[in-house]
């Protein structure tokens, strides 16, 4: 390659009209043209990347230079695929990244990030292995490569976790991660960051073998201008532009200054002396006023086919399915503690609602015994040869293995035990309830209102729950059906003359006696089962993200859907197991109503759960974005 010349055009970019360096569009690996990005919009639009471009040639190293904040990470995320521009186009190793047909991102590029994007749950050999096998290292080659990077990077415990090192350790394993799979093209984002000058020494070393015997290409960002005198090729970048695109030797020579930070501050005041003449001339330096051959493409329509395909590796996915289980057995304790946690919801549940009310308390007030009987509460139930007498304390006989009779004197004290809460329904017997209720029968509906009075039960409910209501009524006159058939079979009359003219046969759906846990069960059970599902798929993909692992494996050219799919099957077995717990638990142990297939239920609740990992995902989303 030749170098030719290096004129910048107003504003300080490179021109686009002279070439820095003369060789055929083959030798170029990464070729970055009129390259746009910005953010937000209005007065909160903030240009990142302005017309900018960039050609690297092959078997080079090209170190960018730049403050913090001048676009440089912009630039190299578009570089492998991982952002889109506004406009302009990107072209790294002859193929658009991000494009449906692309291989980049994926194994050709090695990319390291400025983060330190390590998984804490792996020791130094499982991290250069889960890297090496995501870009398609065999087991055999990496057993091979493993001991020489830890060796050049100075790793000595295999074993020790990425938690458990130092900052400048994690930066070197990093380093070591990118390099196992032997890329063509290495984009190494401050890789040098914290670690030892002699060590920062020996990889420099490294990476020029790279580049001179295997012909390798490698893009250093920094802003350490001393990295730089290492470098092959130098770009200077400010305020999202390239002030400067050449040969070291070359930029030093034309300036005649042997130090670089002198030539990127002198550029820098030239940059903002033509800044300020653009402003003043009024020359609009906008996307809408770019060429229309550099605005970026319409999406060509691939078939759905060729989508899919490139949309799933099952190499990835088997390589990302392993970490994922990897993960949860290193985290049993706490996936057995969430796992029992939810098992003590569901038993809480079971125990702190009753299963059929019991216990349910009356208050009477019989004036029909005496009050030495009221006080002892004691009522005696004479019962043969249909002898009419104390039917009251017959009937009271029959509800109290339904319910607790509480025994009062007089009728307020009875309405009292219901406002305290000590009893359910008040009920009062009239001092001729037995005589009046034979008089009634033999009348068969000429009796007067006297007798018809006495012969009534007088009840006051507590109504403020209707379930509990509902459920006492129904007990109250079961136990008054019983107590007609009896003396009717003594006496030999018909039952139904002197009972409610309305059946209660066996219902259509449900029982006939409830049981209290059944009504809030289902949708008790299937919440319980929706947001674990949510809270354990949104924690899983949250904590991915936090350690910028994801963003790193996505460059490593992971898709979306692979992703989804490595963290869907074991979220998926701990819902199988949670829905397990909760069948054996709830409709084993406790007895809860099913009627239907306990398999179905169980589908049921699967559904329940995959649901959640969907609604997690989509949570997630919502969040980093």
């Amino acid at each position: 390659m030749k170098l030719i010349i290096d004129d910048r055009v107003p504003g300080g970019t490179v021109s686009p009209s002279n070439k820095l360096w003369d060789f055929e569009n083959g030798d170029l690996v990464v070729n970055v043209k009129n390259a746009h990005k910005s953010y937000g919009k209005g007065e909160n639009r903030q240009v990142v990347l302005e017309n900018l471009s960039m050609n690297v040639p092959k078997g080079v190293i090209y170190t960018l230079i730049g403050a913090s904040g001048c676009g440089k990470t912009t630039l190299l995320s578009a570089i492998i695929g991982r952002r889109k521009l506004d406009c302009g186009t990107v072209q790294v190793l002859g193929e658009t990244p991000g494009a449906p047909d692309s291989t980049i991102p994926g194994p050709k590029v090695g990319y390291m990030p400025q983060e330190i994007a390590l998984f804490n749950q792996f020791n130094v050999e499982e991290t250069l292995y889960y890297y090496g096998a995501l870009n398609g290292v065999t087991r055999e080659v990496l057993e091979e490569k493993i001991p020489f990077f830890m060796t050049l990077m100075q790793l000595t415990d295999s074993k020790q976790f990425a938690r458990t090192l130092s900052g400048g350790q994690q930066r070197r394993l990093s380093l070591a991660a990118t390099l196992i799979h032997d890329p063509e093209l290495l984009i190494l984002d401050e890789p040098t960051v914290g670690i030892d000058p002699l060590l920062r020494e020996k990889i420099w070393d490294y990476l020029a073998n790279l580049c001179h015997m295997k012909y390798r290409t490698i893009i250093i960002s920094t802003h350490y201008i001393e990295e730089a005198q290492k470098a092959d090729c130098v770009a200077m970048m400010r305020k999202g532009v390239l002030i400067a695109e050449a040969d070291r030797a070359y930029l030093q020579e034309k300036h005649d200054e042997y130090s670089l930070e002198r030539i990127f501050l002198n550029l820098a005041k030239d940059q903002d002396c033509a800044k300020q003449l653009m402003y003043s001339a009024k020359v609009p330096n906008t996307v809408a006023n770019l060429p229309e051959s550099t605005k970026l493409p319409k999406k060509e329509d691939v078939p759905l086919k060729t989508r899919l395909k490139h949309a799933v590796n099952r190499d990835h996915v088997n390589v990302l399915l392993r970490r994922n289980f990897l993960f949860i057995l290193r985290s049993l304790g706490v996936m057995g503690m969430i796992l029992a946690g939810y098992t003590a919801i569901v038993l809480c549940f079971c125990l702190a609602i009753g299963g059929i009310p019991g216990n349910l308390g009356v208050a009477v007030a019989n004036y029909e015994i005496s009050e030495v009987d009221r006080m002892a509460g004691f009522c005696p139930v004479v019962s043969q040869n249909c002898t009419y007498e104390l039917l009251s304390c017959r009937y009271l006989s029959i509800l109290s293995e339904k319910t607790k009779l509480i025994y009062v004197q007089t009728e307020e004290e009875a309405y009292d035990q219901v406002k305290k809460g000590k009893a359910w329904v008040a009920m009062v017997f009239t001092s001729n309830y037995s005589a009046a209720y034979e008089t009634k029968l033999n009348d068969q509906g000429y009796s007067d209102d006297w007798t018809v009075f006495n012969s009534d039960i007088q009840t006051r409910w507590d109504g403020t729950c209707l379930p509990l209501f509902n459920m006492l009524k129904r007990k109250v006159l079961d136990s008054y059906f019983q107590f007609t058939r009896e003396l009717s079979e003594e006496c030999g009359t018909n039952p139904r003359v002197d009972s409610v003219p309305i059946r209660f046969n066996k219902p259509v759906y449900g029982a006939a006696i409830h049981n209290f846990r059944d009504f809030p069960a289902p949708g008790f059970i299937l919440t319980n089962i929706f947001f674990f599902a949510v809270a354990s798929a949104a924690s899983a993909l949250i904590a991915d993200k936090a350690t910028n692992c994801m963003e790193r494996s996505f460059a490593n050219g992971i898709t979306e859907l692979e992703n989804l799919l490595s963290h869907f099957m074991p979220q998926l077995i701990l819902v199988v197991l949670q829905t397990s717990m909760i069948l054996i638990f709830g409709f084993k142990v406790f007895g809860l109503t099913i009627n239907g297939p306990l398999g179905l239920v169980g589908v049921l609740m699967l559904l329940s759960g995959i649901c959640g990992i969907a609604f997690g995902k989509n949570f997630f989303n919502n969040i980093s974005s």
